[in-house]
């Protein structure tokens, strides 16, 4: 048999369960002018490339999923920390790193108008949907809001099952 290298790269993709598309590497090695098996480098590049591009689409599908804002993110790095006093302030700078979420425990962020508590949560599911964690952004109005739904229509049960 004899196969092209892109069928046999296409072949190994398949048996490893990847989508991967001929037509897709074809096109990048045409771009990049060079034969897709030629070097390693070329295949190395082009996987690069590919994964980056899976994972772009994932973090876009995450963050559109979260309705956590597209437009203007917030972010731990656009908070400005040294408007925080107390004895909690580390904890708070420490919260990029996700150790909460990985410790598997709750966060409450409780505090006057105007401390960033928002900000704070925003950039935590961020964060979350940028390491590939399902993420899901709802204002306490929101959820009271549902509650008191769910109570009017007797629909309190389901509530449990979600998680709430």
């Amino acid at each position: 048999m004899n196969e092209s290298i892109l069928e046999r790269i296409q072949s190994s993709a398949k048996a490893l369960k990847i989508d991967l598309y001929t037509a897709e590497l074809a096109s990048y090695a045409d771009e990049k002018r060079t034969y897709a098996g030629s070097s390693g480098g070329s295949l190395r590049s082009f996987l690069n490339t590919w994964s980056r591009k899976k994972y772009d689409s994932m973090v876009h599908t995450m963050l559109k999923l979260s309705k956590l804002p597209m437009n203007e993110p917030k972010t731990f790095e656009r908070f400005d920390f040294s408007r925080l006093h107390g004895k909690h302030v580390q904890s708070l700078k420490n919260l990029s790193s996700l150790s909460a979420l990985y410790a598997r425990k709750n966060l409450a962020f409780i505090g006057p108008q105007g401390v960033g508590k928002t900000h704070l949560a925003m950039a935590f599911g961020r964060e979350c949907c940028l390491k590939g964690y399902k993420t899901y952004f709802l204002r306490a109005s929101e959820l009271n809001q549902k509650l008191t739904d769910a109570r009017k229509h007797g629909r309190e049960g389901g509530l449990s099952s979600t998680g709430w």
